[in-house]
C-alpha cells in the first residue's frame, strides 16, 4: 500500500519558505528589513550587487528586507552595517549611521 508524502497532507502555503506566506513574521522584523532597504536604495545598490558587496546571498537579503527572518544572524547585519557604511563619512555621518544601526537593533530585540 502507498503512503501519501507529508507534503501532500499539507495545506497551500503552510510551508516556511512558501511563496504565498509573504507576510512579515513581526512589525520588528518587518520595520528593520524597511530601514534597510531604504538606506540600501539611498546609496544606489541594487539588491543583486548589494548582496554581492555583503557577501550574503540575494534570497537572503530578500528575506531580511520584507522582514521574514525575525531574527537574523548578528554575522549577517554587520556585514549589511558595514557594507552600508560610508568611507568618507564625517562625525555627523558617523552619529546617524551608528543611530541607524542601534535603531535596527533595538527592533529586533524588542525594545
Amino acid at each position: 500500500m502507498k503512503t501519501r508524502s507529508r507534503a501532500k497532507d499539507k495545506p497551500a502555503g503552510t510551508s516556511r519558505w512558501s511563496r504565498r506566506a509573504r507576510t512579515p513574521v513581526s512589525e520588528p522584523a518587518a520595520y528593520a528589513g524597511r530601514r534597510i532597504e531604504e538606506r540600501r536604495i539611498g546609496v544606489g545598490y541594487t539588491r543583486e550587487a548589494f548582496a554581492g558587496v555583503c557577501g550574503v546571498g540575494t534570497s537572503t537579503l530578500f528575506r531580511i528586507e520584507r522582514g521574514y527572518e525575525e531574527h537574523p544572524r548578528m554575522e549577517v547585519l554587520g556585514r549589511i552595517f558595514r557594507a552600508l557604511r560610508s568611507p568618507t563619512a564625517s562625525v555627523r555621518q558617523v552619529e546617524a549611521e551608528r543611530e541607524f544601526e542601534a535603531d535596527i537593533l533595538r527592533q529586533l530585540a524588542g525594545v
